[in-house]
């Protein structure tokens, strides 16, 4: 089961307010790595930063 759809981005996926951990992270980079909703666009990097920082060490389990 994929983290994302093809037309969901961080910041509309149904489960935003969780935190996503760094595998489902790399999931999205793989899928979507550029455009306005991209893992590489500003707002996806400062949610990718909020979310490890909320999970501390568990980010990358």
């Amino acid at each position: 089961m994929p983290v994302f759809s093809d037309s969901d981005s961080v910041m509309d996926s149904s489960d935003n307010n969780q935190p996503k951990t760094f595998k489902q992270w790399q999931q999205l980079r793989r899928s979507n790595p550029s455009g306005m909703n991209g893992y590489y666009s500003t707002k996806t990097q400062q949610k990718l930063m909020q979310d490890r920082q909320t999970l501390g060490d568990s980010f990358y389990e």
